[in-house]
């Protein structure tokens, strides 16, 4: 009986079939570790929607400072919104440019985003508080990055087309 060094084609089959299970195995990683990001943002959410602002921001950090631009963008409404935390339009800034810095799937742009955290906080539904204030701040950022005022679309003056609450639904596996 001859070893698989004397045979060629023996070490290419073991190759082959070493390179199959190793694809197989970064499959399963890959397919693990999206189910335990949606499992943990959709935990975050829950506690968003259940009130409990500490354990959702704490959520959101933690999946925001992995990279997840959802979670980016969720932690600049807690910062922008002081869920869970004071108000610092620096850090929601900062985290609205993080997650817009994403070049594809649903990117945040930064414009629009700060336009409907205005509009939230000038009328101050729900957890949202009602602050003057912090709503012109974000008129201001929304006017510098082209949106006009009263419009969520770029470059308009008119009312806006379209109310939308931040997005709390867990991200698909195509990466979108």
């Amino acid at each position: 009986m001859r070893s698989w060094v004397q045979h060629p084609e023996g070490f290419a089959v073991r190759a082959f079939w070493g390179a199959i299970w190793i694809l197989v195995l970064a499959v399963v990683i890959c397919a693990a570790a999206i189910a335990l990001r949606n499992i943990r943002f959709g935990a975050a959410a829950a506690a968003l929607k259940a009130e409990d602002f500490v354990a959702a921001r704490s959520g959101f950090n933690a999946l925001a400072s992995q990279g997840d631009r959802e979670a980016q963008l969720m932690m600049a409404y807690a910062c922008a919104f002081g869920w869970g935390g004071p108000m610092d339009r620096a850090k929601a800034l900062e985290w609205l440019e993080r997650a817009g810095g994403w070049g594809h799937g649903r990117r945040a742009d930064i414009g629009r985003e700060a336009r409907q955290m205005a509009q939230d906080l000038a009328v101050g539904l729900g957890a949202i508080p009602h602050d003057e204030e912090e709503a012109a701040y974000w008129r201001t950022v929304a006017g510098a990055r082209g949106y006009g005022a009263g419009s969520l679309e770029k470059g308009s003056a008119g009312p806006p087309s379209a109310r939308r609450p931040p997005t709390l639904t867990s991200r698909d596996s195509s990466g979108e």
